[in-house]
This record gives C-alpha cells, sequence and structure tokens, in this order.
C-alpha cells in the first residue's frame, strides 16, 4: 500500500495533503493544502479537481474519493478536515488506496556552518516541521551521522570565497564521492573536526525520530572543504584555557564576560576600513569568526557567561547547539537593531526564576533619576538623536 502524508499546520488553521497518484504507469505527486475547518466533501471536490487536471480524460469526481476508519468504515464528508485525517486510517481514490500518515517526523532544513576548520567545533543547524515542542521533541530523538570524504580537494581561499559575499561552491560530481563514517549519535548535531579532516569534505545526514516512527533522512554537503588547523600557539585563547579546563566545583562560581562584536557591525564598511583595518578581511567575516568565537567561550567551561553585541541568530541558532548544557536569555537593544545582551548559565547549577529587562536609551527619558542627565542630552540634537 502507498502512503498519504498529512500534515497539520494549526498555526496557519490548514492542513498538507500529499500522496502519489497511479495511472497508466505514470505516477504524479498530488499535493493540496485544505483549510482545518473545511468539510471532507469540499476537500475531495477540489482533489477530484486537481486529478481531472493532471490527467487526461480521467474520469473521477468526489464519489469515488472515500476516506476510512481503522474499522473499515467509511468516515462521514460532513466530517471536518481537522476532526477526519488520523494515523493508519485508509485514504482511497477508486481501486488506490493509501496509508494516512500523520505529522510523521521530517526535516524543513538541514545547514553545515559555511566555515569549517580543523580543530575546531563543526555544527549542523535543523529546523524540523511542527510547533515549538514538536520540533524539540524530534530534535532530541533524531539520529546524526557525520560522514568524511575520502578524496583531498584543493583548499579554498578565503578572500577569494567572500569577495563576492556568496560562498564558493566547488564543481564536483557529487554521485563520484565516496564517503566514510566519522561519528553519530542522538541528537549529535555537533562535532569537533580533528587534523585528518584538513581540506576534505564533511557530510551530515540526519534521520528524524519522535520516539516512535522515523522520517526521510536528509542530507546537506560543506560547500568547501574543511581549512587547516590553526596553529594554537598563536591564538590568545589557549593559554586562557590552560586556567579553564574543568569545571568549578559546587563551592565556586565562573564567570565570563565577551563582547562579541556583532556581526552587523563587523560587516560594514566603516568597519573594514576605519575601525579594524588591521584586521585581514577573511578574519573580519562573522562565518569564520563565529566558530573561533564558540571555541573560545565553550572551552571557559564557565558557569554564568555575559555576551555584548551578541545577534539573535548566533545565540539561538548557534551557541544553543554548541552549548545545550546552558539556559540562555537576551535582550535586543531595538527595533532597529538586530543585536543586544545576553546572559548564559549553566542549568545544572541555577533554576531561573524570572527576569525583566531595561533599555538605556528608554530610561533615559523616563526615569526621574536621570532627568538631569536627559535634559542636557537634550541640548544636542546629534546626542539626543543617538539616544532616542
Amino acid at each position: 500500500m502507498s502512503f498519504c502524508f498529512i500534515r497539520t499546520y494549526e498555526n496557519h488553521n490548514c492542513l498538507q495533503i500529499e500522496f502519489k497518484y497511479t495511472k497508466n504507469h505514470i505516477e504524479i505527486d498530488l499535493l493540496s493544502i485544505r483549510d482545518l475547518k473545511e468539510s471532507l466533501e469540499t476537500t475531495f471536490k477540489r482533489i477530484a479537481l486537481n486529478l481531472r487536471k493532471r490527467f487526461e480524460n480521467l474520469s473521477i469526481d468526489e464519489t469515488d474519493i472515500n476516506l476510512l476508519d481503522k474499522e473499515n468504515q467509511i468516515v462521514s464528508l460532513e466530517t471536518k478536515n481537522i476532526d477526519a485525517w488520523k494515523e493508519s486510517y485508509t485514504f482511497r481514490i477508486k481501486d488506490q488506496e493509501f496509508k494516512v500518515v500523520l505529522n510523521l517526523p521530517s526535516v524543513k532544513k538541514l545547514n553545515l556552518t559555511k566555515v569549517l576548520i580543523a580543530g575546531m567545533p563543526a555544527f549542523v543547524k535543523c529546523e524540523f516541521e511542527g510547533d515549538d515542542l514538536t520540533q524539540k521533541i524530534i530534535e532530541q530523538k533524531s539520529i546524526f551521522k557525520w560522514y568524511l570524504s575520502n578524496a583531498v580537494y584543493e583548499p579554498v581561499d578565503l578572500i577569494e570565497q567572500e569577495s563576492d559575499k556568496k560562498t564558493k561552491k566547488l564543481s564536483i560530481n557529487m554521485e563520484t564521492i565516496t564517503w566514510s563514517l566519522i561519528d553519530q549519535g542522538v541528537s549529535k548535531q555537533m562535532i569537533y573536526l580533528n587534523e585528518s579532516c584538513e581540506n576534505r569534505l564533511i557530510k551530515v545526514e540526519c534521520y528524524p525520530k519522535d520516539g516512535q516512527r522515523e522520517g526521510i533522512a536528509v542530507e546537506t554537503v560543506s560547500v568547501s572543504p574543511v581549512l587547516k588547523q590553526i596553529d594554537k600557539d598563536k591564538l590568545p585563547m589557549t593559554q586562557r584555557h590552560m586556567q579553564t579546563k574543568n569545571l568549578l566545583d559546587s563551592n565556586s562560581i565562573r564567570v565570563v564576560t565577551y563582547n562579541v562584536l556583532a556581526n552587523c557591525y563587523s560587516d560594514t564598511s566603516l568597519a573594514k576600513t576605519d575601525l579594524y583595518p588591521y584586521c585581514p578581511l577573511e578574519y573580519l567575516d562573522f562565518k569564520y569568526r563565529k566558530i573561533l568565537l564558540i571555541n573560545e567561550i565553550k572551552n571557559y567551561n564557565a558557569d554564568i557567561i555575559f555576551l555584548q553585541e551578541c545577534e539573535t541568530e548566533f545565540l539561538e541558532g548557534d551557541l544553543r547547539i554548541a552549548m545545550p548544557d546552558y539556559t540562555s536569555k537576551s535582550k535586543v537593544k531595538g527595533e532597529r537593531t538586530k543585536e543586544g545582551e545576553a546572559i548564559l548559565f549553566r542549568s545544572d547549577r541555577f533554576k531561573f526564576i524570572e527576569s525583566f529587562d531595561i533599555g538605556l536609551s528608554q530610561e533615559l527619558q523616563i526615569n526621574p533619576i536621570f532627568s538631569r542627565l536627559w535634559e542636557n542630552i537634550s541640548k544636542d540634537p546629534e546626542k539626543k538623536k543617538i539616544h532616542s
């Protein structure tokens, strides 16, 4: 029996119906988006219409389509979509039957970090179908497999790679690449790349699971080979990490504060020509910097971390994967600014109770304590504009 995949999107009040229909040895994918509150009768009319459009001379209408429950009883055509479609029901179109699969674990997006460096962490960002709770469950249950290409490729020049703001893609026939499995595990979205990974490609497969079911595996391949390992003696963090090799015991707390230098500031002409002219452009690029940032921050083994100029994407999309043992809270500076302050703390040592935040610009204007200061600032239009 074939399958009919149903996915509900309650936030958008709709569901997606997907199946493959065959006629005269021709198989066509059919996909239909319908309202959750729509009746089966109306939905079947639309499906029949779509089938007639796709197959010439196909005689079919809504009376040729049925949905059967587990007892093989026909579900009433008056039933709304939200109540009609159930796991393991049978969707029937004339003599073709499809087993209903409801909200199968599914990967929506899978992306490797664009810059990979030997000796540094590599991680994959994964977005699953479903609400926040469903995504979290699948993320915790899914299996990730990491592969290394057997072939070695030419190193990528980072300056050339970033010259037009596009990551350079290799002209390689992916079907000819052979791979060796180097790591795997449940929820293993991050690994450390050793020296043997230099100038090789990385592939990651994700097998989405929700505990009982496994969805269709999805893979992603790095867009460029792994860069050569950096001489750690040249990294300032190396000496500092010598002092923070282990977590502290319960009698002590290690606190780290770090200014990230947000991408929205470093990726500007002002930053490249005036603020940091001494820094090579390829090293100022955030795709390169963030790998080193994660490695440095993670290996301080801190109990509490304060980050300044931290963008939401870096916190939620990168640090969350690299540092799953931490709880994070953040506040961006304003609607026009993507960066702000963030706090991370070890979940096994601290319990989140409550939080509040303030915007300094707003406080200057409304808090009586700062009334004289704001009065003086307001005398200068330029300064007032900066703090408004």
